[in-house]
Parts: structure tokens; sequence; C-alpha cells
């Protein structure tokens, strides 16, 4: 094979893998589409999201009004994950007119989506010659499921830790490969790879070990 035809044939399984994680990212979208069009009050009455999500919503009001992270606006509190509740802070500094649970439902929707592009994106490109069948698997038996979908997007930190993990993942994969062929890593991407292992303990600081 020529270096011009394994070229081609790297391009047609990236564009092959780029396709197939959209079309699961954009059923992953449907499948949670409750989360953009029911209102906050339904959200609550479904029981979709854990009681601990709640409170990530009232403190970033809290905090949006009074700068400190508190649930009762008198004693502050710090039991939260930090990406997470800067997420959250973010969006009610952003867009203070929205109503927090709607950010929240909002923001764990796209979390999620982007988690379900990128993992299939990196199940894809692990096995380029069989990623059809690779992608399939994990869709069903994983990221497209309702039983994991209840465990991800549950109005918490988890689908936002799960994007910060698999872009770890990708990240050390390339890494290896230019290590491995005998390359040098540039210094921003030694600080991409340490960004990305802080964002996944910021993420959610018991899974620290995995950072």
């Amino acid at each position: 094979m020529t270096g011009s035809e394994s070229t081609q044939r790297g391009a047609a399984s990236d564009r092959r893998g780029l396709i197939l994680a959209i079309v699961v990212a954009l059923i992953a979208a449907v499948q949670l589409g409750h989360l953009l069009i029911w209102s906050p009050e339904a959200i609550a009455s479904s029981a979709l999201f854990r009681d601990d999500s709640y409170f990530f919503s009232l403190m970033a009001r809290n905090f949006h009004q009074s700068g400190v992270l508190t649930l009762d606006g008198v004693m502050a509190s710090n039991g939260v994950q930090p990406l997470w509740m800067a997420l959250q802070i973010g969006l009610v500094t952003l867009l203070p007119g929205v109503h927090e649970v709607r950010l929240l439902a909002v923001s764990t929707w796209a979390a999620y989506v982007a988690f379900a592009f990128l993992a299939t994106w990196l199940v894809a490109t692990l096995r380029p010659s069989r990623a059809g069948l690779a992608v399939t698997i994990f869709a069903a038996t994983v990221v497209l499921t309702g039983r994991f979908q209840r465990t991800a997007a549950w109005g918490l930190e988890t689908p936002i830790f799960l994007v910060c993990l698999v872009v770890a993942l990708l990240l050390v994969r390339r890494s290896g490969r230019r290590v491995a062929g005998g390359d040098t890593l540039p210094w921003w991407e030694v600080g991409g790879l340490g960004l990305v292992s802080a964002l996944c303990f910021f993420g959610r600081t018991d899974f620290f070990w995995l950072a």
C-alpha cells in the first residue's frame, strides 16, 4: 500500500467514525429531549434528577446574589463538585432570568450529548476496520440505554466528568502514539494533558485516582 493510499484510507476511517459519532449523539439528544422541553416543575415532579442536583441550582443562585457558596444564605458551604458548580454558577451569571432548574436540565442534556459524541468517536477509532460493529455494541449496551442514561444524566456532575475523562483518554492515546513513534511532546501538549487531568479531578474529586 502506498503512502497516498494509506492516507486516503485513514481519512475515510476518520469520516466514518465522525459520522457514527454524530448519529449516536443525535439519538442521545432525542432520547433526552424532554430535558429541553419540560418545565422546571415537570422535571421536579418526575424525579428525573437526584435531590443533590437541586442543591447545586440553589447554591448557584445564592452565589450569584451574594458571592458565597451557601444553601441558606447564612452559612457557607463547600460540599460541591467544583467543575459542575462552576458551570452552574456561570450559567446563572450569564442567564440570570432563566430558572435555575432549566439551566441545570439544559447543561445536563448538553454534557451527555457531548459525552455520547466523544465516547463514540473514541470507540470508532480504536478499531477502524470494525467501527460499525464496535459502535453498535457500545451504543446498544452503554450510551443509548435507559439504565445508563438514568445513572449519568440525573442533573449532577457525572456527564461533565465523563466528557473530561473521554477527552483525557483521547489525548493520552494521541500522545502515546507520538511518543511510541519517537517524537518529543511539545510543552503545550504536555500542558493540555495536565489541564484535562485537573478537569477530571475537579469534575469528580472522589475519582481523584483517575486523574
